[in-house]
């Protein structure tokens, strides 16, 4: 982490940034759950709908977050732009697709700390 561009204590920083990659595990081990629960071929739009829209307002939250610890907007971008990290499973695709898009963003910020 490069304390130099940071905008408060580092301890702080990490404080919040392990938050927001709990934050971003919860959301998706809830998702996982119910998926699971749902089965794969039971999986609907209005699912995928709540799951788009949850793990918008994490990334919402997180961007935020790392607005108010960074002096550089870079770490906000880096993290926004995280590439996701697709691979075919036999999960439904849209479901696979918010997952591993969800994953990447934790894994960014994990490497901020």
């Amino acid at each position: 982490m490069a304390i130099a561009f940071l905008k408060i204590p580092p301890e702080d920083a990490v404080t919040r940034l392990q938050e927001c990659a709990r934050k971003g595990y919860a959301t998706r081990h809830a998702m996982q759950g119910e998926y699971d629960q749902a089965g794969h071929g039971n999986i609907t739009d209005s699912m995928v709908t709540d799951w788009i829209n949850r793990i918008n307002n994490w990334a919402n939250e997180t961007r935020q977050e790392l607005l108010d610890i960074y002096d550089s907007p870079n770490y906000m971008y880096k993290f926004l732009e995280a590439p996701p990290n697709t691979i075919s499973t036999a999960e439904d695709q849209r479901f696979t697709n918010l997952k591993f898009g969800l994953l990447e963003r934790v894994e960014t910020l994990n490497r901020y700390v």
